[in-house]
């Protein structure tokens, strides 16, 4: 498995409401496009994420819900 079908399967997929062929596609309009944050608005993807097998964790603060993702974490980068 290459570096792109794995952020696709494991953080893709839960940031984007449908997936295409394209792995590489994929993971770059998830990376790039505006997301629903907490506050009402839409913006980018900011800060760091750990994305394993087991769950997705954004500093960003998403509006989003899935049961593999978690939210706003309040570490720093050099915590998490």
């Amino acid at each position: 498995m290459n570096t792109f079908i794995f952020l696709q399967e494991h953080f893709a997929r839960i940031l984007l409401p449908e997936l295409t062929d394209d792995a590489v596609a994929d993971v770059k309009r998830a990376f790039t496009k505006s997301h629903l944050l907490t506050t009402g608005k839409s913006g980018r993807l900011s800060g760091w994420a750990i994305i394993n097998e087991r769950q997705t964790i954004l500093q960003a603060k998403l509006a989003a819900t899935h049961p593999k993702l978690l939210t706003s974490d309040p570490r720093t980068r050099y915590e998490a």
